[in-house]
């Protein structure tokens, strides 16, 4: 029987029943998203399902000690949930709220803020009840503007704004719209070292861990970003980055938009402007011993590279031997590449061949590596680099130094 049956035996059913029916069909919608790799089967497979009917919707997070559970109210399922799409819908809604960490990151929330959090989320969601609140429907029944994609923290202090300015404490409370979800049983964490933040981090942790690189890529940027901002702690890639460029040679070249200093009066003369090649160069292992996790992770990276400090960065692949045809030029966190171009062993020499011989000393460069290559390397006398070992990796094998190495796992 699908799940559009169940949904309509459950109408019928005697409310004894009813719980048991609407615990059945949850069960089976969630595991049918797993089945489609979909975010939410993976991660609410993992919460217990209570019946609860104190919640003022169909459905609610709700906190037992440090657990997350599930709540769902028989009788306000029946009247909001009517096809397999309004369950999926809730359930993607719910999704998002804990990927977002709204259950700790707020106490018993009031209404604004509770609107704030619908509408961050909705925006993420499929098949939207007709009477959710959402950005473009608080754009036109308010002429409210509201940027896309943004925390529900930015949306607080936006609609916060706009009713301090319009003199206006309605509050929404004339608008057709209404929550998804109660919210009433958010707590708000006191720390990282709370338990309950724990317990959210090492819910998504598993998820992302089960749901694979192939699931993970149908995900939304923005989702995929704040993922990684959970289970990874962040690079401060602007202090790297500058840093590495602080070593850049300064040169003089010409220029008729400068005066020439020594002889000012000819007009005819150029003068001299400083100039720096600002160029990073990253080399993305793609040995054997790399995993496509590893991989993924370290594009990922270079997307934050990109949105930190948007200069003119060139990735080349690399094994055994640096693939240069392979190479390719970013101008946007868009176009990166998540595919293996290489699968042999891996040799750090090759690199710094592949510098010495193309003359890019006067560039920044970052290798992202699991650390097992050679222990002795000719480095031609280039030490700007910064290695990234990624979270798996022990040591880098070269026992000399070359530049400097950080660990994604062990950045603060």
């Amino acid at each position: 029987m699908n799940i559009n049956n169940l949904i309509s035996n459950i109408y019928n059913a005697s409310s004894s029943k009813k719980s048991e029916l609407i615990k059945k069909v949850i069960s089976q919608n969630i595991i049918n998203g797993l089945s489609n790799g979909e975010i939410y089967g993976y991660l609410l497979i993992n919460l217990n399902r209570v019946c609860n009917y104190n919640i003022n919707s169909a459905f609610a997070l709700k906190w037992e000690q440090d657990n997350l559970l599930l709540a769902y109210n028989p009788n306000k399922f029946v009247n909001n949930i009517k096809s397999n799409n309004d369950l999926t819908a809730n359930l993607e809604h719910l999704s998002m709220h804990i990927i977002w960490l709204h259950p700790i990151r707020y106490n018993n929330p009031n209404k604004l803020e509770s609107i704030a959090t619908d509408i961050s989320v909705n925006q993420y969601v499929k098949h939207l009840p007709h009477n959710a609140f959402t950005i473009d429907k608080l754009s036109y029944l308010y002429n409210i503007k509201l940027p896309n994609f943004k925390d529900s923290n930015e949306y607080i202090k936006l609609l916060s704004q706009f009713f301090a300015k319009n003199n206006d404490d309605k509050n929404f409370n004339d608008s057709n719209m209404q929550l998804m979800d109660d919210h009433k049983a958010f707590k708000k964490a006191t720390s990282k070292s709370d338990s309950k933040y724990s317990k959210l981090r090492n819910l998504i942790k598993h998820t992302v861990d089960n749901m694979g690189n192939k699931n993970r890529g149908r995900l939304p940027n923005s989702v995929n970003q704040q993922l990684d901002r959970i289970i990874n702690k962040q690079i401060n890639w602007r202090k790297y980055i500058q840093k590495g460029i602080s070593k850049i040679p300064f040169s003089k070249s010409h220029s008729i938009k400068r005066f020439n200093r020594r002889q000012s009066y000819r007009m005819e003369l150029p003068g001299k402007i400083s100039s720096t090649l600002r160029s990073i160069i990253i080399f993305v292992d793609n040995s054997g011993s790399v995993s496509n996790n590893d991989l993924t992770s370290a594009i990922r990276q270079i997307s934050n590279i990109f949105r930190a400090y948007p200069l003119d960065i060139i990735i080349y692949p690399f094994d055994s031997k640096v693939h240069e045809r392979d190479a390719y030029r970013v101008n946007s966190a868009q176009n990166l590449r998540y595919k293996r171009v290489a699968n042999g062993g891996t040799s750090y020499q090759a690199i710094f061949e592949f510098i010495h011989n193309n003359h890019l000393g006067n560039n920044f460069c970052i290798i992202f590596t699991d650390g097992l290559g050679e222990k002795i390397v000719n480095n031609h006398g280039f030490n700007n680099v910064l290695w990234v070992l990624e979270k798996d990796s022990d040591n880098l094998s070269i026992n000399k130094k070359i530049g400097n190495v950080i660990k994604i796992s062990n950045i603060n």
